[in-house]
């Protein structure tokens, strides 16, 4: 009789210990847990002003893209009420509003979205919406409304640098206000988010103005000094980035006590930009360029000029990358220099010059005599 033969096991894809027990797989280890298993990494801190910068002020100044898409279709040169009227159907929240505010007009009907516009005003109305989800993302509640159905108050009122900026822009006959308003509305959601949060508005509200005098008359300076570019190709975004440049010096201040005073301090002990960055970057583990710079993100029409912002003070890292945004950042580290040390000269020797031009922007091919007449030409 043939011997019997044993039934085969059934295969396992675990191990066999020393024992023959047959022991669980192995779960295999993924690459993050890998990652944050070295000793360097572990040693690793996010700085809290960053972490604070997520968990605290993103969600007050990532507005919806509703407003980003009106701001963006008001900088172009053919936005019209068609244009304005099919982005804002397509969030029937504030198409209500905007038929609740054409009739507290008088209008008893609207016959079309289109026709609203118009009877509002197309600024009114871009007003009106950006004003609405300013006062939502800031405050995180919606806008009060009377038993009238109008609003309990004027989105205006709440776009003072937006409406400045254009004003300022309109006066001087520039085409690019449309887009420098954009720029505006970042300073008005800071100031509103200072005053609804901050401990200290009194200093934060100062700090916001001088920033903003700062990047309005740098943008002033660069556009002279542009004129003489004719193959720049970021133009339209040179106002907006000058303007926004040093804004991470709010954040800062919105997010560290006691940011203001270092401000302070270091403007009165009159020491180098780069002692200041170094100082201010060791003391708080993030300085105001890189967190500028991540703020662009959020601001979604700003988005491509990140590292024009991000190198405004060392443009020659761009200069193998990008020619728009390293010709971008050169204009706004120049401008700022000379917004810095405002002098009109006709003396190509006159010392103020090496101020203008340091030692960052010793690649930049620009003429002495032409950056005297682009300067003699701003009108502050």
């Amino acid at each position: 009789m043939a011997d019997k033969v044993a039934p085969k096991k059934a295969v396992t894809q675990g191990t066999q210990g020393a024992q023959g027990v047959q022991t669980a797989p192995k779960a295999e280890k993924l690459v993050e847990d890998l990652v944050l298993a070295v000793p360097a990494f572990k040693a690793l801190e996010v700085p809290q002003p960053l972490q604070d910068f997520y968990w605290k002020l993103v969600p007050r100044i990532s507005l919806d893209e509703t407003s980003w898409r009106l701001l963006d279709a008001f900088s172009a040169p053919d936005v019209n009420a068609e244009r304005v009227a099919e982005i804002i159907r397509c969030n029937p929240y504030y198409e209500n509003f905007l038929v609740q505010a054409i009739k507290a007009l008088g209008a008893k009907e609207v016959p079309s979205l289109e026709a609203g516009v118009v009877l509002l005003g197309m600024q009114n109305t871009r007003a009106l919406v950006v004003g609405i989800q300013m006062f939502r993302t800031v405050k995180g509640v919606h806008p009060p409304v009377l038993k009238d159905g109008k609003l309990g108050f004027s989105p205006k009122d709440f776009l003072k640098y937006a409406m400045k900026t254009d004003d300022a822009l309109t006066a001087r006959k520039s085409r690019e206000g449309d887009i420098a308003f954009a720029a505006g509305v970042v300073f008005d959601m800071l100031i509103m988010i200072a005053n609804e949060y901050s401990e200290d508005k009194a200093k934060l509200v100062v700090l916001i103005e001088q920033v903003w005098a700062h990047g309005f008359r740098t943008a002033q300076i660069a556009l002279e000094i542009a004129q003489d570019l004719p193959d720049f190709g970021y133009r339209r975004y040179l106002i907006p980035t000058c303007m926004l440049h040093d804004v991470g010096k709010i954040l800062m201040a919105l997010l560290v006590p006691g940011y203001t005073g270092f401000v302070e301090d270091c403007q009165k002990s009159g020491v180098t930009r780069a002692v200041r960055v170094y100082a201010e970057t060791t003391r708080f583990g993030l300085n105001h360029i890189t967190l500028g710079a991540l703020a662009m993100h959020y601001f979604k029409m700003f988005q491509p000029v990140r590292k024009a912002i991000l190198f405004h003070h060392e443009p020659f890292l761009l200069k193998t990358r990008n020619k728009d945004l390293h010709q971008l950042a050169n204009l706004v580290c120049l401008g700022s220099n000379v917004a810095n040390h405002f002098k009109k000269t006709e003396n190509v020797d006159d010392p103020i010059i090496v101020n203008w031009k340091s030692l960052e922007l010793s690649g930049l091919d620009y003429d002495k005599a032409d950056l005297m007449a682009a300067v003699s030409r701003v009108q502050l």
